[in-house]
């Protein structure tokens, strides 16, 4: 949770220095040539933004993947300890097992 709060707070800061940076390009228009499309005039701030939350939904979907690699690896790490906790316990009961001692005698 902890790792959690500290990204979203990286990414506030991010986010509230590139919107300063941009507040200055406000009123700049570029010319943007995309391949098949025509060229068109573009503020500076609009592209910043696109080319920002493009970025930022790369990062969430490597970020996730990468969580849950996490958890799929830990989760076969507890898989195992628990398999091998179940080996150790019956290796180390008698062969016949907890109650195949004969209780009554006769």
């Amino acid at each position: 949770m902890k790792r959690k709060l500290i990204n979203a707070l990286i990414l506030i800061v991010v986010f509230v220095i590139f919107a300063l940076v941009m507040g200055q390009f406000r009123d700049q228009t570029v010319d943007l040539t995309l391949p098949f499309f025509m060229t068109t005039k573009v503020s500076v701030e609009g592209i910043a933004y696109v080319s920002f939350f493009t970025g930022l939904l790369l990062a969430a979907g490597i970020g996730a993947s990468r969580e849950l690699a996490l958890h799929r690896s830990h989760r076969k790490a507890v898989e195992k300890a628990q398999a091998d906790a179940k080996k150790a316990q019956e290796s180390s009961t008698p062969a016949g097992g907890p109650g195949s001692q004969d209780q009554n005698p006769e």
